[in-house]
């Protein structure tokens, strides 16, 4: 196993094109903020966005870098499919339940590099500008924040793991990227147009809240605070046992789906 996340490390640092996304990153944060600030003040905005709504953001599954980590985890997961080198850990004994482990590893640590830097550079450059908060950042504003990175953080994992199981499923960088982005967008839609259908709220059944308070993508938008429906019956108070339990079942449920299949699959 240490050889393999050591030989899987090498080959993704290694490449220029991580470093360079990194970069690119970090100045697509930059970039959407002064967008942001600009178009704020050009339309007479009262006030610039602040540094706890960039927090908000970038935590959020709805924001940009939720887009592009599907697409930049496919190309990496699918590396090995790609170049044949994957056929090669197979003949020289590795076993493949540690070859998906590795390479889920891999994925997961790019992924976190990528949310961490999107998610510092927004919250840093956002609150320079603006300030963090009306009431500055306050011990109890910066706790949120922390809550609301990890949040993102478990997130992702759960995202992460499930683009790993599809790109050995699939073995595609282009399938597997196809098929990921658009499970997302139009997880994300449907999610939305059940949410702003629900006019009469006293009404939706309670077995079909609590199904929704399972997804990923409503906890996240629930938990970010970029429900617009919140406060109202449709948000239950569901316990942070019910996030950390089902993102947990997710993550492994999907693991070992990913195992079995790549036990099983035949490799040409």
């Amino acid at each position: 196993m240490t050889r393999l996340l050591k030989s899987d490390f090498y080959a993704l640092f290694k490449d220029r094109s991580t470093i360079t996304t990194i970069i690119v990153i970090a100045g697509y944060s930059v970039l959407m903020i002064l967008l942001s600030m600009g178009a704020t003040s050009g339309l007479g905005g009262e006030g610039l966005p602040t540094g706890e709504q960039f927090v908000q953001t970038a935590a959020s599954l709805m924001s940009d870098i939720a887009i592009f980590i599907p697409i930049l985890v496919g190309v990496v997961a699918t590396r090995d499919f790609k170049n044949g080198t994957i056929r090669n850990k197979v003949l020289i004994g590795k076993r493949r339940s540690l070859i998906f482990l590795s390479r889920l590893i891999v994925s997961l640590v790019y992924g976190f590099i990528c949310y961490f830097v999107y998610f510092f550079v927004s919250s840093m450059v956002g609150t320079m500008i603006g300030g963090y908060s009306e009431n500055g950042l306050t011990s109890e504003l910066f706790a949120k924040a922390v809550v609301l990175f990890f949040i993102g953080l478990l997130h992702y994992t759960t995202i992460i793991t499930v683009i790993v199981f599809i790109a050995f499923s699939l073995k595609k960088s282009i399938w597997t990227t196809l098929f990921s982005v658009a499970m997302f967008m139009s997880s994300m839609f449907i999610l939305m147009v059940i949410l702003f259908s629900a006019t009469d709220l006293s009404n939706v059944n309670e077995v079909f809240v609590f199904l929704l308070t399972l997804t990923p993508a409503y906890q996240n938008m629930l938990i970010t605070e970029m429900l617009p429906l919140a406060g109202t019956p449709l948000i239950p108070s569901y316990t942070t046992v019910v996030l950390f339990v089902s993102n947990i079942v997710y993550i492994l449920g999907f693991s070992g789906l990913g195992i079995l299949i790549f036990s099983k699959s035949d490799l040409k």
